[in-house]
């Protein structure tokens, strides 16, 4: 990580509970990368799972077509067979 990087980024505390710093500390170590680049990762998937995304560096919702399209093209990549 940069230092410009790091100044775009404010400090959250934030009480875990010990079972989950340790799955994170181990998920982070098999994945080779930080806990906090990893936590940063699953805020991002969680808001995205959600329904919102990052447009610009603000937090924006998703219309409810773009979120059924996203679906249907989930659903037909996961149904295809190549030959």
């Amino acid at each position: 990580m940069t230092d410009d990087s790091i100044a775009n980024m404010v400090l959250r505390s934030v009480y875990l509970p010990q079972d989950l710093d340790a799955n994170l500390r181990d998920l982070a170590f098999v994945e080779k990368q930080s806990k906090a680049e990893l936590m940063r990762q699953l805020v991002l998937e969680g808001l995205s799972a959600r329904g919102y995304e990052m447009v610009d560096g603000r937090l924006t919702k998703r219309d409810q077509d773009s979120v059924k399209i996203q679906k249907q093209r989930a659903v037909s990549t996961e149904h295809r067979t190549y030959t």
